[in-house]
């Protein structure tokens, strides 16, 4: 697996390297989400980037199912 070079990466996001976010994406893209976030954190709340390489968003599991609608799914080793 190979991760898209940072210039093509800001293009289709709108945001620079290390800053890129699921939130206010600039091109529509398919949202994944590890189910072990979902299914094992023990908590209801979990962090994820802010548009911003200093900026962390907090937010709700449920929240974030439904506003993303993202495929859950056995991507971690």
């Amino acid at each position: 697996m190979r991760m898209v070079e940072p210039e093509v990466s800001q293009k289709l996001s709108g945001f620079t390297h290390n800053a890129v976010t699921c939130v206010g994406m600039a091109t529509k893209m398919p949202v994944i989400i590890s189910d072990r976030i979902i299914d094992e954190l023990p908590y209801e709340d979990f962090w994820l980037g802010g548009g911003h390489i200093d900026l962390k968003l907090r937010m709700c599991k449920e929240e974030f199912l439904s506003v993303f609608d993202p495929v859950v799914a056995d991507i971690t080793v």
